[in-house]
């Protein structure tokens, strides 16, 4: 078959073509550090891109779930911390007005102390983060405790456990009900009302009673602490092994698809000589063709 000088120009047009787009497609890397830059450089590494990119985003949603838990629990052992010191100080005055060292009077005035408790306990029972009741459940927007006018306080919450996904198929309770905290096994708010109650009757003995019961008010805020405690240090690993896990995908995002710039630059620069070589080539060739055809 005899070679045109037409068939020469196409293929040197169709191997500078190919040259300047395999010298294009580097410089692209290069300029824009990824690898990847179309579905149609390599469909393979963009669908694992994809998926990587996925699990980063539910990564961040997870991260953002124990960020928001840890921070209610804290509130939450925050508040229980308040309650136990209160109760603490209930016991403290029931002790002292148990023994016959106070009169009638003395009594009386003390009581004044121990409403001043009970009321401590009913704000501590009704904390708010951002406008929301921690002690709620579910009923965040309403505020769980409110006490009548003879101290019967009456629980308006719900039981139910606030959960935060945190890992694929796993989620975390971030919240203690009020009916938990406070109302469970002992009546946090009838031990200190009863305690209001005897130190105003004067009723020695019954103050003595109370004793025993604030230690099960105390016992019963104790173990929701510890239930807290477990919560937290759970979510504390929960957020190292996602930090771990996000590492490792975006490290293998960055191997699927950002340039090694170092080895782009130096097949940019083989490939430039390649593309330029080609050229004059082609050049020698057209000129040849044209002596030719003269």
């Amino acid at each position: 078959m005899r070679v045109t000088s037409g068939m020469i120009y196409s293929m040197t047009t169709v191997n500078i073509t190919s040259q300047y787009e395999r010298m294009f497609q580097v410089s692209e890397q290069v300029t824009s550090g990824k690898r990847i830059n179309r579905p149609s450089d390599d469909p393979v590494d963009v669908a694992k891109a994809l998926d990587y990119r996925t699990l980063l985003g539910a990564l961040e949603q997870y991260k953002k779930n124990v960020e928001r838990g840890t921070n209610l629990l804290r509130y939450t052992e925050s508040a229980l911390e308040t309650a136990g010191d209160v109760l603490r100080d209930a016991k403290t005055l029931a002790e002292q007005m148990a023994t016959g060292s106070y009169s009638e009077d003395q009594r009386k005035v003390l009581a004044v102390q121990a409403e001043q408790l009970f009321r401590q306990m009913l704000q501590v029972a009704n904390t708010q983060i951002s406008g929301r009741y921690i002690f709620s459940g579910f009923k965040t927007d309403t505020q769980p405790f409110v006490a009548d006018d003879d101290f019967n306080v009456t629980y308006q919450g719900d039981n139910n456990q606030i959960r935060f996904t945190v890992q694929q198929n796993s989620t975390v309770a971030v919240n203690i009900t009020g009916q938990a905290a406070f109302l469970d096994a002992t009546n946090v708010f009838a031990v200190l009302r009863d305690l209001r109650t005897a130190l105003r009757e004067n009723d020695q003995a019954a103050i003595g009673s109370i004793l025993p019961r604030i230690d099960d008010a105390m016992n019963q805020i104790q173990k929701v602490r510890a239930y807290v405690g477990t919560s937290l240090k759970e979510l504390e690993a929960t957020a190292s092994v996602l930090d771990d896990v996000k590492l490792n995908a975006e490290k293998l995002l960055s191997d699927t698809e950002d340039t090694d710039i170092a080895d782009a630059v130096t097949k940019l620069a083989e490939r430039q000589m390649v593309y330029e070589a080609s050229l004059k080539s082609t050049a020698m060739i057209t000129q040849l063709s044209l002596v030719h055809f003269v």
